[in-house]
């Protein structure tokens, strides 16, 4: 059996809004696109402490040893995906949303677990569509002086299979900013 292990961490959700759209239109190229997208997340990550636990689908959960880090990621994967070294990704790709929420996670081999992870898995929805960020309390409450960009307070909001209320946060920015 995989021992456990728990720890504090940043918890990622990152899903291709349009994607069903795409595979009706050409599956091929939406699983190629999604395999590009896979590889440059992953590369990125690292840059960020940050490691993909998995695929599914057309979504990725990801762990960063940081709220800050989380949050710069984002941010620069949704500009990554308007710049030229991204270009042709970006032209496939209809958008991101992510969604990102720091508290305590049970690892058990290389999977996580935890209500911080489903609290990560239901903020991303509401992220928007282009270029969306969405973020918890505790993520804000480390990051809102350090990023450079405008947060909108979205309230308390209760979430699915969520016991308490949540409060969200979207983060804005330019998505063609340099």
């Amino acid at each position: 059996m995989a021992k456990e292990q728990r720890r504090l961490a940043a918890i990622m959700f990152v899903d291709v809004a349009g994607y069903s759209k795409l595979t009706e239109e050409n599956e091929e190229l939406a699983i190629e696109m999604v395999r590009k997208l896979e590889a440059r997340l992953v590369k990125l990550a690292g840059e960020y402490q940050g490691r993909m636990i998995k695929s599914m689908g057309d979504g990725f959960l990801f762990e960063f040893e940081s709220s800050l880090e989380a949050v710069n990621f984002a941010i620069s994967t949704q500009r990554s995906l308007h710049k030229s070294s991204w270009r042709e990704l970006a032209q496939e790709c209809p958008a991101l949303k992510i969604g990102i929420h720091m508290g305590d996670v049970e690892h058990i081999g290389s999977d996580i677990y935890g209500d911080t992870v489903n609290v990560a898995s239901r903020i991303e929805p509401l992220a928007g569509v282009r270029g969306g960020i969405c973020i918890s309390e505790p993520v804000y409450e480390d990051v809102r002086d350090k990023v450079g960009t405008r947060m909108q307070r979205m309230g308390e909001l209760r979430l699915k299979n969520v016991r308490y209320p949540v409060g969200l946060y979207r983060i804005h920015f330019l998505p063609y900013e340099p």
